[in-house]
C-alpha cells in the first residue's frame, strides 16, 4: 500500500467485504507480517499481540525472543552508514537501471509517468541530478552532534513512499512538519534533523537548506547512525520506520504522527497528531517515568513476531529475482488468508 491509489482501493474494498493482502515491515531484519489494511491495523500479527498484551494466550518462546532483541540491538549498535560514491560501479548501477527501467516502460501502457514505468529522458535527467546533488552535498556544512543536546529528534523518511504518504499524509511535507514541530517545542528544547540515507543524492542541497535555515532546528549528517543520535536524544518523533522499534530496545520515548498498527503497538509510543498541543504532549511525556510493563509488552512484539510474523527476506529475494522460495511464500500468504 504505497500510495493514495492503493489506500483507496484497501478501503474500497473493505467496504465490500474483500480482504486485501500485502507485505510489510516489524522493523526487523528477516520478519514481516502480511497485513490486511494499509495502515497495518488489521492483521494476524496484531490480533495476535494485542491478545498476547492481555494475558488471553500463551506463546512459549522467550528465549527465541530474547536471544532476537539482543541480536538486533546489537546490529543497531554496530550498525555503519554507506553512501554511495561518485565512481565508476554508481554509473554503471545507474545506467543499468535505466536500461531495466526502460525495457519496463515499454511494456506498460500509461497515461502517466511513475518511479516504475518513467522514460528513457526522466531516468537519464535523474541520473545527471544525482551526481550533481552527491558532490555537493559532500561539501555541504551539516551540525555536528557532538554539540548537540538536550533536543528532540525527527528522522525523515523516504518520499514518494508508504512511510509518509500512505502511513501519515497528513504531514507529508516533511520540510513544513519538521518547522512545526521546531516551533512548537517546549522549554529550551530544539528539534534534530536527519535525512534518510536512502534519499542521499535523491533530495537537492536546497532541500537540506530548507530545513536547516528553520528556527530551531538542527540537520545532522546522513552517515550518522541513528544509533549515536538515539543516545543523546530526550525524544523522538517520527512518521513511521524502523526507528521506532530501535527507540523502544534503548527505551527512549516517542511520538508517532502516523497511525500504523504495529508501531502503535511498541512500549514507549506515543500517538498524537496535533501540532498545536504537542508542546504539552512533549512535557506530559517527559515528565512522567518509563512505562513499567513496556520490556513485558516489547518481549511480546518479539514473541509475536517469531511465531506470527512471514520470512519477509524470502519475500525480498522473489520480488528482486534473486532467488527465494516459492512454495514458503505461498504457505504464508494461504495462513494468513485462513
Amino acid at each position: 500500500y504505497v500510495s493514495l491509489q492503493h489506500v483507496i482501493l484497501d478501503l474500497y474494498f473493505r467496504q465490500k467485504n474483500i480482504k486485501t493482502i500485502s507485505i510489510s515491515s516489524l522493523g526487523l531484519k528477516k520478519i514481516g507480517i502480511i497485513p490486511n489494511s494499509y495502515n497495518d491495523e488489521k492483521c494476524n500479527f496484531v490480533k495476535q499481540l494485542d491478545k498476547l498484551n492481555n494475558n488471553e494466550i500463551i506463546i512459549n518462546n522467550d528465549e527465541d525472543a530474547k536471544k532476537l532483541m539482543d541480536e538486533t540491538l546489537s546490529e543497531i549498535k554496530k550498525n555503519k552508514i554507506k553512501l554511495k560514491k561518485i565512481n565508476l560501479m554508481f554509473f554503471l548501477k545507474g545506467f543499468n537501471y535505466i536500461l531495466k527501467r526502460f525495457k519496463r516502460s515499454n511494456l506498460i501502457k500509461k497515461n502517466v509517468q511513475t518511479s516504475d514505468s518513467a522514460s528513457l529522458f526522466t531516468n537519464s535527467r535523474n541520473l545527471i541530478n544525482e551526481t550533481i546533488y552527491i558532490k555537493k552535498i559532500n561539501k555541504f556544512n551539516f551540525d555536528k552532534l557532538d554539540n548537540l543536546d538536550n533536543f528532540v529528534y525527527l528522522p525523515l523518511q523516504s518520499q514518494p513512499e508508504q512511510t509518509v504518504d500512505s502511513y501519515a499524509p497528513l504531514f507529508n511535507n516533511q520540510i513544513e512538519t519538521s518547522r512545526q514541530i521546531a516551533m512548537n517545542l517546549p522549554k529550551d528544547l530544539y528539534l534534530v534533523v536527519k535525512d534518510h540515507p536512502n534519499m542521499f543524492g535523491k533530495r537537492s542541497p536546497t532541500y537540506l537548506e530548507k530545513i536547516q535555515r528553520s528556527p530551531n532546528v538542527k540537520l545532522i549528517d546522513y552517515k550518522v547512525s541513528n544509533y549515536e543520535i538515539l543516545k543523546k536524544t530526550r525524544l523522538m518523533i517520527g512518521f513511521s520506520g524502523s526507528t521506532f522499534l530501535e527507540a523502544a530496545l534503548l527505551n527512549i520515548p516517542s511520538i508517532l504522527l502516523g497511525n500504523i498498527g504495529t508501531i502503535k503497538r511498541l512500549p514507549n509510543v506515543h500517538c498524537h497528531t496535533d501540532m498545536s498541543s504537542i508542546s504539552s504532549k512533549i512535557i506530559q511525556i517527559l515528565e512522567n517515568d518509563i512505562e513499567e510493563k513496556s520490556q513485558k509488552k516489547l518481549l511480546n512484539y518479539f514473541k509475536c513476531g517469531i511465531a506470527n510474523g512471514m520470512d519477509v527476506e524470502n519475500y525480498w529475494n522473489l520480488w528482486s529475482l534473486q532467488g527465494g522460495n516459492f512454495d514458503k511464500f505461498y504457505k504464508e500468504l494461504l495462513k494468513e488468508i485462513n
